[in-house]
């Protein structure tokens, strides 16, 4: 089984959840958990964030990719995909998610980046697929990212100023969060998140925008305690913790 994780950091705090988001930057402090690799030697195509003003690369798998579905897509449907992407290249698993429109698709061989991408287009062509992402090989496990990032403007840009640059990067925002003129984001279906995240954190109207990172990772064991199904922190399945933060 695979547990899905994301990190938010909100006053320098680090919450672990299902699902987080990686505020990292413009704190002047490093939270990153992943380490910086050498730009990828294959010029097509490379991926990373950044974490104040500097970049952290991101090494990509090449023998994975992560596919996300339409919202209140049928078992049939995801069948169907399944079906149609097996056509296209042989698949060695296909591991669902907490949540059921993410998917995971693990390959058989290695590709090429510019076989991966390629094989990207064509999926993202298939009726129910919202959008698929490339996934990033780590020493302890694979990590993606979604079409949402989070994004805090300066303190004196206002709410309308906000809106006119979200509008002119097809950027809907999801909701407020807690700190001031800080915004959970969503780039359109089909964008490129992190060059829209990092357009964001270069832009001169932010003082940080970082991606919101999905962690695959293994599960080891169930512990014993007869309180773990109630420890939000370490059995969740989507919840928040009582003060909404996590």
């Amino acid at each position: 089984m695979l547990a899905r994780i994301k990190f938010r950091i909100y006053h320098n705090v680090v919450i672990g959840i299902v699902v987080c988001i990686i505020t990292a930057a413009g704190t002047g402090i490093n939270y990153s958990t992943i380490p910086a690799e050498i730009p990828p030697s294959e010029p097509f195509p490379s991926y990373w964030y950044y974490v104040d003003k500097e970049k952290v690369y991101l090494p990509l798998a090449t023998d994975a990719l992560a596919v996300i579905f339409d919202d209140n897509i049928t078992s049939f449907e995801r069948e169907t995909i399944s079906k149609e992407i097996n056509q296209l290249v042989p698949r060695a698993a296909w591991r669902g998610m907490a949540q059921p429109q993410h998917a995971l698709v693990e390959l058989k061989s290695d590709m090429s980046q510019t076989e991966l991408h390629r094989l990207f287009i064509d999926i993202n062509a298939m009726p129910g697929v919202r959008y698929v992402n490339p996934v990033f090989a780590l020493p302890d496990a694979r990590l993606t990212i979604t079409d949402q990032f989070i994004a805090r403007f300066k303190p004196n840009i206002p709410m309308q100023a906000i809106e006119d640059f979200n509008a002119a990067n097809y950027v809907e925002i999801v909701k407020a969060t807690r700190l001031p003129n800080t915004f959970i984001l969503s780039a359109v279906a089909g964008s490129n998140t992190l060059d829209v995240t990092n357009h964001y954190h270069t832009s001169d109207i932010t003082v940080y925008a970082s991606p919101d990172f999905v962690r695959y990772l293994e599960k080891q064991f169930v512990p014993d305690d007869t309180f773990y199904s109630i420890q939000w922190g370490l059995e969740n399945t989507g919840t928040n913790p009582p003060d909404g933060v996590g």
